[in-house]
């Protein structure tokens, strides 16, 4: 994975995070900015909201 890659991959779960804590939610899917079929599953873990992703269809996940 490039930095570019990375980049894009923390800000988009930098974006779920704050929709979640917004909405008091610990386990939310979007659509992924980096595939055409698959969804971003993410969840809030652990008394500090700890992120983890990934998608259910391209090879980009993330934990906090």
């Amino acid at each position: 994975m490039d930095i570019a890659t990375a980049d894009k991959v923390i800000e988009t779960a930098a974006k779920l995070k704050k929709i979640m804590l917004e909405k008091g939610i610990t386990a939310a899917k979007a659509k992924c900015p980096f595939c055409d079929a698959g969804f971003v599953h993410g969840r809030l873990v652990g008394r500090k909201s700890h992120m983890h992703m990934h998608c259910d269809d391209c090879d980009i996940s993330m934990m906090e």
